[in-house]
């Protein structure tokens, strides 16, 4: 029921190219192509690639060689590549955790709401009473005269 059928494999790898086939790639690349370049500036001596010394003076053609500022561009441009895909690598998890704590704040903030509106009703259910607590004092009974009504309010006051 749960098992899947064998049929539903990955394909297989390609296999590796043959010697005669990476020796033709190598040679229907055109000669200044990037990966000749840097592999020439990697073999010459660090000595003739320096800014003090001339160029023009070695066996090595300026036209030949990569430009530093061309390298150092790339170079910067690669640190900054890695430096992004680190940041975004470690962004799921970054996320996560905003998420998880905007969720507790929410929560945090609809409780916070409820005791607000309970306390609102609390409020209210207090100023209804002293309205009506206010209402009976001030209209007299025929059983109250003014005088004992005035003393009664006189003496809640006090209190």
């Amino acid at each position: 029921m749960g098992i899947m059928p064998k049929s539903n494999r990955l394909p297989e790898r390609p296999k590796p190219p043959s010697w005669e086939a990476v020796t033709e790639d190598i040679a229907s690349i055109a000669d200044d192509d990037v990966v000749f370049k840097v592999g020439k500036l990697a073999s010459y001596d660090p000595t003739l690639l320096s800014e003090k010394n001339n160029l023009q003076d070695s066996d090595v053609e300026a036209s030949d060689l990569i430009d530093s500022h061309e390298i150092e561009s790339s170079y910067n441009d690669t640190l900054r590549l890695i430096k992004l895909y680190s940041e975004l690598k470690d962004a799921p998890v970054r996320l996560e955790q905003q998420y998880s704590h905007l969720k507790v704040m929410g929560q945090e903030l609809t409780q916070s709401i409820l005791n607000l509106k309970d306390l609102a009703q609390s409020v209210s259910k207090d100023a209804e009473y002293v309205k009506r607590s206010l209402r009976h004092e001030l209209i007299p009974d025929s059983n109250y005269s003014t005088k004992s009504l005035s003393a009664k309010s006189k003496a809640k006051r006090k209190k």
